[in-house]
Parts: structure tokens; C-alpha cells; sequence
């Protein structure tokens, strides 16, 4: 076989193994379905500065809800541990979003709402607070992030 040949041959079957990757992530992305849920979710805004010297290890209490996102979660303390370098307890909100799975009736996994969804739920204390807290922090310096528990207490 030609050295031409056989490096056809290779690109034949990378591409190949993307048409079939891209195929099933298809498939798989038709299945799942996101349907708003009864739930509340409790949020709390987290900056991260981009400059991680800048972050520090921060201990934040979770309102025994069920975490959304995977956090360091210290069960005695019903809190997670995070570095970042400030937070706020935004509140409760009246909205949940749970990911199924079409042909399996028993599963569903709770997903995060993204940030606009989050204000369109937030009351006008809340969004004062989050607007304030934000003005905290230069949109180049840090990243503001939302952790979301479940059925918080």
C-alpha cells in the first residue's frame, strides 16, 4: 500500500468515526427533553475572579436543598466549599428544570437554569441585590456563576 493510500485510508476512517459521532450525539440530543418542574430552587450568585490568587476557599451554607452542580459538600455543615471570591444569597425562586429521557419513564435529572431564565424569575429585591452585587466586579476580571439547590428548606 502507497504511503497516499494508506493516509486516504486513515482520513476515510476519522471521518468515518465523526459522521457516526455526530450522528449519535444527534440521536441522543433528540431524546432528552427539559420540562419545567414544580420545584423552587434556591440560588446564590458566586464571583470568580479570573486571577485565581484572587479567590479564596469560601464555606457556603446550602438551605439542605439538592445541589444541581457537583461543589465540595460537607454533609455535617449542610455546606459546599468553593473558591471564589464573594457570594450572595439571592433567595428562592418558583422554578425547577428537570432533564428526561425519552423510552425511560423513571429518569430524570434536575438541570441549572442559565442566568436569564434566573432573572426572569427573580422579585424586584432580588434583582436589586443581584444588579448590586454584580457592579462589584469588572465583566473582564470575574466570572459570575449561579449554584442551584432544589427543595431548599
Amino acid at each position: 500500500m502507497s504511503e497516499e493510500s494508506r493516509i486516504s485510508s486513515q482520513e476515510d476512517i476519522i471521518n468515518d468515526v465523526e459522521k457516526q459521532s455526530l450522528k449519535n450525539a444527534r440521536e441522543v440530543h433528540g431524546s432528552i427533553s427539559i420540562i419545567q418542574a414544580e420545584q423552587e430552587t434556591y440560588v446564590i450568585a458566586v464571583a470568580i475572579c479570573l486571577d485565581k490568587s484572587k479567590n479564596f476557599i469560601n464555606k457556603i451554607n446550602c438551605k439542605r436543598g439538592v445541589p444541581i452542580q457537583g461543589y465540595v459538600y460537607d454533609a455535617q455543615s449542610d455546606s459546599y466549599f468553593l473558591e471564589c471570591s464573594d457570594f450572595l444569597h439571592i433567595g428562592i425562586v418558583p422554578a425547577s428544570f428537570v432533564a428526561t429521557f425519552k423510552n425511560y419513564s423513571g429518569w430524570k435529572m434536575f438541570v441549572p437554569m442559565p442566568e436569564s431564565v434566573i432573572k426572569r424569575h427573580l422579585n424586584d429585591s432580588q434583582k436589586k441585590d443581584l444588579k448590586q452585587f454584580k457592579n462589584h466586579f469588572k465583566a473582564d476580571e470575574f466570572i459570575i456563576n449561579f449554584i442551584q439547590m432544589v427543595n431548599p428548606n
